[in-house]
């Protein structure tokens, strides 16, 4: 919970092992956000400050390093509340580190499925193209043989070969 007048937090044991501080360190908002890259820090700021402006509240996932160098991406989510006349900012902070790495292998596992989906049926389609183009190659070729076969035995007339080669030309 964060306290909008002094900027002091409180934080669970948790939220101090996540960012991997000793128990009795005093956090505030400066330093819950120090914990965040520029751009996740940055992106964190405007939810806050929506939040503070419109009641809006916000879900976030953002990379954080914490105070030993771990990188670590963090679920946050915050919401406003009013307690005897002060507004504070309270939410939720979650690792959530191993779920996106399993979340991101699924995606390129699927991906990984999909293309070799995608290359089998371009290769069964190559298939089929060859197999149209193959087969009046295998006949044009068999008459080829046959009217070569007949012309060097002499067994054709010239009538015959040039029908041959008509129906090859067809």
């Amino acid at each position: 919970e964060l306290n909008l007048e002094t900027l002091e937090a409180t934080i669970s044991d948790e939220a101090y092992h996540i960012h991997e501080v000793p128990l009795d360190t005093p956090f505030n908002l400066t330093l819950g956000l120090s914990f965040f890259p520029k751009e996740a820090r940055d992106s964190l700021s405007e939810k806050i400050q929506k939040l503070l402006n419109d009641d809006k509240p916000f879900d976030l996932e953002l990379p954080l390093v914490s105070a030993l160098g771990n990188s670590k991406i963090v679920r946050i989510s915050g919401r406003s509340s009013v307690k005897s006349g002060v507004r504070s900012v309270f939410g939720l902070l979650q690792d959530v580190t191993v779920e996106v790495q399993k979340r991101k292998e699924l995606d390129t596992q699927r991906t990984k499925n999909i293309n070799a989906s995608k290359m089998a049926s371009l290769g069964e389609m190559a298939a089929n193209i060859a197999h149209e183009i193959n087969n009046p190659l295998s006949l044009i070729q068999a008459r080829a043989e046959y009217l070569g076969t007949k012309l060097k035995s002499k067994g054709i007339s010239n009538e015959d070969l040039l029908t041959g080669l008509d129906q090859i030309y067809k």
